[in-house]
């Protein structure tokens, strides 16, 4: 458990490591970089590749250890879904965040598929004999299995109130294919990381507020069909089958992260891009945090002023400067948007 630079978190916590590419947002990895590093002679994974996936039972205890709550970003080195990590494992993990209530946990794929498919294969492994009738029960069990002597879940509340699920996406293909799998995934709360942001996006059909199956929590869009029959307050969910009444007002995306590219190959953000989501979020009343420019930003015109760097901006549109990471900041229009959900706020 290490403390982070990571503007919207506090630490970051790696109970598994290692991941591969499977998106163009993957190309230039920050990961795969910081990897360069540790496992170089004499570093902490030397001798390992990066796509070495492991999975690290002797860290499950880490966030146990600490007393004071934190804001923590799970596998910031990896992601927890990937292929190789079994369900078994991934159930460990969240056995961990359980038993620690304290902390908010971000958990962030680009996988949200297959975490769909972990929790319903949670939910299959219940015992019927009612001896675990939580998952976070089930979950406990699993991180005992692992070593983990002080687990006890603090909670049999499901989905884990501590825990926010979080999907990457850097265009609107991306966007579409893994959003309504994020979705798909009970959640306290959900959340998109867009970074690096590689082109325009329209997310409103999953900001806006959503109808919500009471009997297997599926969430549809206001515009969606989502019931089978002519009475939308008394007619079968379309995902389940069951009648039911209907809830409104849940969101499907609470929070959105948006940053652009760092390291020698990154690739520009247009500014049109940031503030689209920054404007799509203000109109659906989402979280909106802007992390970075990354190596490009907006023409500027830099004047020192005792000693320092100050940017003027020159043309706000399209055109676009490399002048790297620290010089380009975290203005959004002179404005920083650093807005953080009420159980992850620092």
């Amino acid at each position: 458990m290490t403390r982070t630079k990571i503007e919207w978190c506090d630490r970051v916590w790696n109970p598994t490591t290692g991941c591969d590419r499977v998106s163009p947002g993957c190309a230039h990895c920050y990961a795969r970089r910081m990897w360069c590093r540790l496992n170089a002679p004499g570093g902490r994974y030397e001798g390992r590749a990066f796509e070495d996936v492991e999975f690290h039972p002797d860290r499950l205890e880490r966030p146990l250890r600490m007393k004071k709550p934190q804001t923590i970003f799970v596998d910031s080195m990896s992601d927890l879904f990937h292929e190789t990590i079994s369900f078994p494992q991934i159930a460990a993990v969240f056995g961990a965040m359980a038993s620690a209530l304290r902390h908010t946990f971000l958990v962030l794929t680009k996988r949200p598929t297959r975490a769909a498919c972990f929790f319903e294969w949670l939910e299959r492994h219940r015992t019927p004999d009612g001896c675990y009738p939580s998952q976070a029960q089930l979950c406990e069990r699993y991180a005992q299995k692992y070593g983990l002597a002080r687990a006890k879940a603090e909670t049999i509340e499901w989905p884990l109130p501590n825990v926010w699920m979080g999907t990457s996406v850097e265009n609107q293909w991306w966007a579409d294919k893994r959003i309504p799998a994020l979705i798909d995934c009970p959640a306290a709360g959900r959340f998109l990381s867009v970074e690096p942001l590689l082109g325009s996006l329209d997310l409103g059909r999953y900001l806006a507020p959503a109808w919500k199956c009471d009997w297997c929590g599926s969430l549809f869009a206001s515009d969606e069909p989502h019931t089978r029959g002519d009475d939308p307050d008394h007619a079968s969910c379309t995902t389940c089958g069951r009648v039911v009444d209907w809830s409104f007002g849940e969101r499907p995306i609470g929070w959105v992260i948006v940053g652009g590219e760092s390291g020698p190959k990154a690739r520009p953000m247009s500014p049109s891009w940031a503030r689209g989501v920054r404007d799509q979020c203000a109109a659906a009343g989402v979280l909106f945090f802007f992390k970075q420019w990354g190596e490009w930003a907006p023409d500027v015109r830099f004047e020192t002023v005792n000693g320092r760097f100050v940017a003027e901006r020159l043309d706000p549109d399209e055109s676009m400067t490399r002048v790297g990471k620290k010089n380009a900041g975290h203005m959004l229009d002179g404005r920083a948007y650093h807005q953080l959900p009420e159980r992850a706020n620092r």
